[in-house]
């Protein structure tokens, strides 16, 4: 028991650097004020929770050697997810087994990024841009099954079904972090004209095709609709730019 003590208190000596060690629930420690110092130059006091010794310390992070997640403001948190997410809508199609291996690190970011605004004073400031990143993020975990499945079945119906999921989600590109439109960026127009060029082809697609299961009918017309909603307000914003 003795040695027990003696190895808990190297333990708390070495995380801790002339920091008072808490003795309350590490559940309910109020770290708010260890971590009000965040935004000065010399460093702050950050909370790690031991669990040898059932407590919250506070080490000592020096400004220059502090993780980058403790420096950045949660604006430009979200911006880089955001711009990694859309790294996987950059080839011809949805990269979704390369986004689904790093989809759990992405979670984790953003959960990360949702926890310092609920701290906020004034969380509403990034609420729009927390819910649009968070949006485009399960509009893209939910269309990799779909697009898993679809993909072998071999049949045109199911086909132009696989094509539609991913439309939507590649649509997302065309937003900042914001969700507003990205108007600024080269050839916006042009891509709308061909975008709804290519909605229409497959729609006239389906059209053609006879047979075709209920189900797998609705869940294109929804698709569908939903792509042309998107491509509707993309087209707004030029229009109100004239």
């Amino acid at each position: 028991m003795l040695l027990k003590r003696v190895f808990a208190l190297l333990v708390t000596l070495a995380i801790t650097f002339s920091a008072p060690v808490s003795s309350g629930d590490p559940e309910k420690e109020n770290i708010e004020s260890a971590t009000s110092e965040l935004d000065k130059a010399q460093g702050a006091f950050h909370p790690t929770y031991v669990e040898l010794i059932g407590h919250t310390v506070y080490r000592y992070v020096p400004a220059n050697t502090r993780p980058e997640s403790l420096t950045q403001s949660p604006e430009t948190q979200l911006n880089n997810i955001f711009n990694r997410l859309k790294t996987f809508l950059v080839p011809p199609c949805f990269d979704f087994e390369t986004f689904e291996k790093d989809a759990d690190q992405i979670e984790m970011d953003l959960k990360n990024v949702t926890d310092r605004v609920n701290e906020l004073s004034s969380p509403q400031k990034f609420n729009p841009q927390l819910t649009h990143v968070r949006k485009v993020f399960l509009a893209m975990v939910d269309a990799i099954e779909p697009l898993r499945h679809y993909v072998f079945m071999g049949r045109s119906d199911l086909h132009l079904v696989n094509r539609m999921i991913e439309f939507n989600v590649k649509l997302h590109a065309m937003y900042d972090s914001s969700g507003e439109p990205e108007s600024a960026i080269e050839g916006y127009e042009d891509k709308i004209v061909r975008y709804t060029v290519m909605l229409q082809f497959w729609r006239d697609q389906f059209n053609e095709l006879g047979g075709v299961p209920i189900g797998v009918r609705l869940m294109f017309e929804r698709q569908s609709v939903a792509a042309g909603d998107t491509i509707n307000a993309l087209r707004s914003k030029v229009n109100k730019g004239k």
